[in-house]
């Protein structure tokens, strides 16, 4: 994600960057079917569905506006963004592979990741550590005992 955009929040973003362009962005809640999230080179991006532009996404905050078009289907509101329930594994599993490689579409699974990476001789660290992960007790991961 962009600097301002980590500083000051994806919709301050989006609202900056899109009166800057000349859009309006209405100030009512996100509308229209969602958008989903898919990975290029590491980031997290939505597909614009109105036209061929797309804009970084982030899981904290699900909006989603589109700086080519100015949302025109959605008459300038945020879209909603749908990220994949296995976002967490398909990060780890984007995490061992070089920024340059670091994509998944939404069509992919977790087999065709694991299937992808093996070929490049990756998999093995990815499902140890997963392996330690799940031997740790609950309350030690990501927290105290």
């Amino acid at each position: 994600m962009l600097p301002f955009a980590r500083k000051k929040g994806l919709e301050t973003y989006y609202r900056v960057t899109a009166a800057a362009q000349g859009f309006a962005v209405d100030n009512g809640p996100a509308v229209g079917p969602s958008v989903e999230a898919r990975l290029n080179h590491g980031r997290w991006i939505a597909d614009c569905p109105d036209c061929a532009g797309a804009q970084f996404v982030d899981e904290t905050e699900p909006i989603f506006f589109c700086l080519a078009c100015g949302n025109v289907e959605a008459r300038g509101q945020f879209r909603r963004v749908k990220f994949p329930r296995d976002k967490a594994k398909i990060e780890g599993r984007m995490n061992a592979r070089p920024m340059l490689n670091r994509n998944w579409e939404i069509r992919e699974t977790i087999e065709d990741l694991d299937a992808e990476n093996e070929r490049h001789g990756i998999l093995a660290e990815i499902v140890a550590e997963e392996i330690v992960a799940e031997e740790l007790p609950e309350e030690t991961i990501g927290g105290e005992p």
